[in-house]
């Protein structure tokens, strides 16, 4: 799952869940998009990225980005 994010308490704008199997290339991943209407303000941005393997237990630990300062209209 892909979270994006912005921070104001780091409030969650989208997310995208996907069946991703193994091996690279193209098309083998997922990103939670948010489209600014407006460059009204400049807001700091990061996502969220948890992999769940199906049939196996896993902890709660998420990969954080580097925050972003990005202009746009929330």
């Amino acid at each position: 799952m892909a979270v994006g994010q912005a921070r104001s308490g780091w409030k969650t704008l989208t997310k995208e869940f996907k069946n991703v199997y193994s091996g690279g290339g193209r098309g083998k991943g997922t990103a939670a998009a948010y489209k600014c209407t407006y460059n009204v303000d400049v807001y700091e941005f990061r996502s969220a990225i948890d992999v769940d393997i199906s049939g196996y237990p896993d902890s709660d630990n998420k990969k954080i980005t580097a925050t972003q300062k990005l202009g746009c209209g929330l």
